[in-house]
């Protein structure tokens, strides 16, 4: 055992030991309650912090771990050491961990949790407020700002939700499917154009996009020309990408066509016998 350290706020200590775990033990009865697994050599130092919540520990393999006691889970593993790390210490204010390691290197970590957090609720509410404004362009049919605003934010789920409702309405009004995508794609720059073929590429691993994603194709080809789009950047090897997966759903839709005529057959056999029936009465 390397390290041990006396939780200031339960009745526990962890332990830092050359069989490469973290170990939290009771004080009640002196039984291990929790076993914390990851470093792969010997843990060499081991501090409670947030409040007794979590564990930092430093190892011989340059690691510095964070860990939820409740959850057993490795929160963030930072390896800016290059070799082991025999000092680990906190702030008193706990937002603050200071490690030194046998490379000469003191580093000073903040805790930047707050910031992570208030990030990704950001992140959170600016994709609420764009579904909404999605679902307000997609109840008005106003396909034009709706895919605007999902290429702009580089968002190909919402984009092919965008294109497949501007496909079926193109259908329902008697129209070519892609009646209106060949108006977007010529006023597309290259690089947009290249985006929405990553996009159809991707679609087009799954059975059930895979006709949008043909549709799209077809309309790129059928208004950009052939020579612009094999010499631009990245857009050979797209097509490329596509070509296999194309081929797999034709194939498919083949073998789908030759099924079906049994079952024209059983049906004509079926109204055959029905007639027999009815002439023998």
């Amino acid at each position: 055992i390397w390290d041990c350290q006396f939780s200031s706020f339960d009745r526990v200590v962890a332990t830092a030991s050359g069989d490469h775990t973290v170990k939290l033990w009771s004080l009640n009865n002196f039984s291990c309650v929790r076993t914390f697994q990851g470093h792969t050599a010997s843990v060499l130092r081991v501090r409670f912090l947030s409040g007794g919540l979590q564990l930092a520990s430093s190892g011989a393999d340059g690691l510095l771990k964070l860990w939820t006691i409740r959850t057993f889970e490795c929160e963030s593993t930072m390896d800016s050491h290059m070799d082991r790390v025999w000092a680990l210490d906190m702030s008193s204010d706990g937002k603050t961990m200071i490690s030194g390691g046998a490379d000469s290197r003191i580093i000073v970590w903040d805790d930047n949790t707050k910031e992570i957090e208030d990030a990704k609720r950001a992140t959170e509410e600016e994709n609420i407020l764009m579904e909404q404004k999605l679902a307000n362009h997609l109840r008005h049919k106003e396909f034009d700002e709706a895919l605007k605003m999902v290429l702009k934010l580089d968002k190909p789920r919402q984009a092919l939700k965008v294109i497949t409702a501007m496909v079926e309405n193109d259908l329902q009004a008697g129209l070519d499917p892609c009646n209106s995508l060949k108006k977007h794609v010529r006023g597309w720059e290259m690089d947009t154009t290249a985006q929405i073929l990553r996009y159809a590429r991707d679609w087009n691993t799954r059975a059930r996009n895979s006709d949008v994603a043909m549709i799209v194709v077809r309309a790129i080809v059928a208004v950009v020309p052939t020579n612009t789009l094999s010499t631009a950047d990245g857009v050979p090897e797209i097509l490329a990408g596509i070509i296999p997966y194309a081929e797999r759903h034709f194939e498919r839709l083949d073998k789908l066509i030759s099924s079906s005529y049994l079952i024209d057959y059983t049906l004509s056999s079926m109204g055959s016998l029905i007639e027999e029936e009815g002439d023998g009465r």
